[in-house]
């Protein structure tokens, strides 16, 4: 039978094996053009690279992600993923140490994974230098800093280029593989850094500080004796429920002297959402109010260091860089990021050993947050209606009693709910066990 046209027009398209053989030696990297990508990239790292400029407009980190159908991982697919990430070995010789990859190639050599998408790390070396004066102003002499979550870190060696006399000793914590690469070699160039490889949620992780003797000349100071002139927090807060947890305990442990607080009024510096600083500073009657601001606002003085505008947007500033639409978008990655400081209070009104009180009354109560105090406070455990006598007596001065129509969980200042848990502490028949699921940091696994 004679073919159709059309058929032989398909014949004669069709490729021939020798052009398809030629074809797939063409795009197969050679063994000299990577190293000739090595020898480009081990070029570049001694200079930063700006993303403000017009030249990188539209690269890797700025440009919008593709929106594509989940397949099948295999063993080709893994395959095909590595090509063309750069080989980078060279890196992690202290000569080069110094200097991260160019801002552009970030997604490169620092790709998402399950425990890192949600870790978000500065990444302008002049946005990190901000940050790094702000934290550590001048006039600050011989500090013990403790970094927990850097990243790769771009704030680590900003820190490090602070003048010498600020800083006397730099532990960092991170447990990244990836990140550590970029990190550990910065102990061959500066005496002065730690690199350990420990999860800096971990209670383990500050008893190895002791075992190590890394705290071992840190003063421990009277609590009234100012804030700490020495130790020193520093951490970025990761995007997750278990980042605003770790945020809650580390306030929590405030008011018991526990953790570093031992040491005195240690000051903590954070790189978080502006979600989560909303929460932690909503007023009363605000709808972002809830128990983290109610017990950040009692025990600390929390303040920005720079002001907003310095760290927007987020993709110029921030890795990693997310340009996709998502429906919880002011919690997540790709959003508001900032600066702030949380400053222990001198005249603590959570009283150590009365924690658990506090938890339990602020938990209970703000399951109904909007209802009235007299209303909701004999829910709090049976026969607290009781306390509503001793918090309204009227033989007590004012600012010692309660309006229990007006008030509610949601708009009750750190005065009035001490005022509350101070009744609830002498009520002769409160709960016994008072014992919430504690967090912190998180479990060793």
């Amino acid at each position: 039978m004679q073919r159709s046209w059309s058929s032989k027009v398909i014949m004669a398209l069709r490729p021939t094996s020798a052009f398809l053989s030629l074809f797939r030696s063409t795009c197969r990297p050679s063994r000299s053009s990577i190293s000739a990508q090595k020898r480009c990239y081990a070029a570049s790292s001694s200079r930063q690279l700006d993303p403000d400029t017009p030249s990188q407009v539209e690269n890797d980190e700025t440009r919008p992600l593709k929106t594509t159908k989940t397949t099948k991982t295999t063993k080709t697919n893994r395959i095909k993923a590595t090509v063309g990430r750069p080989s980078h070995s060279a890196i992690f010789s202290p000569e080069y140490a110094e200097n991260l990859p160019p801002l552009g190639e970030w997604r490169k050599y620092f790709p998402s994974s399950t425990a890192t998408q949600q870790r978000v790390s500065v990444r302008k070396p002049e946005t990190a230098d901000q940050i790094a004066n702000a934290f550590v102003p001048e006039g600050s002499k011989n500090k013990v800093i403790i970094e927990c979550f850097p990243g790769p870190g771009q704030l680590t060696r900003s820190l490090l280029r602070l003048p010498k006399e600020r800083i006397k000793r730099l532990i960092v914590m991170e447990d990244d593989t990836n990140y550590l690469k970029y990190l550990k070699p910065l102990e061959a160039l500066d005496p002065r850094i730690k690199v350990l490889p420990i999860n800096g949620s971990h209670w383990s992780s500050y008893r190895m500080l002791d075992e190590l003797s890394l705290l071992e000349d840190v003063d421990k100071q009277v609590w009234d004796a100012g804030v700490h002139h020495q130790l020193q927090f520093i951490s970025h807060i990761p995007t997750t429920v278990s980042g605003e947890q770790l945020v809650s305990q580390l306030f929590r442990n405030i008011p018991e002297k526990q953790w570093l607080f031992q040491y005195g009024r240690v000051p903590m510096n954070f790189i978080l959402s502006t979600y989560l600083w909303e929460r932690i500073t909503a007023s009363p009657d605000s709808k972002m109010r809830c128990k983290l601001g109610v017990i950040a606002q009692t025990v600390a003085e929390c303040k920005e260091d720079l002001p907003y505008e310095v760290t927007q947007p987020f993709a110029t500033h921030f890795h990693p860089a997310v340009t996709f639409q998502i429906a919880d978008r002011m919690k997540r990655v790709g959003h508001p990021f900032q600066t702030v400081t949380a400053i222990p209070l001198e005249k603590q009104l959570i009283k150590e050993g009365s924690l658990d009180a506090w938890d339990f009354c602020v938990r209970r109560l703000f399951v109904q947050k909007a209802t009235p105090l007299g209303k909701v406070l004999p829910t709090l455990a049976p026969g607290a209606q009781t306390l509503l006598k001793a918090i309204t007596d009227i033989n007590r001065p004012v600012n010692e009693r309660l309006d229990v129509k007006k008030k509610k969980p949601n708009n009750m200042s750190s005065n009035d709910w001490s005022i509350l848990v101070n009744a609830f502490i002498d009520w002769p028949f409160a709960p016994e066990d008072l014992s919430i699921d504690t967090m912190f940091l998180s479990n060793d696994r």
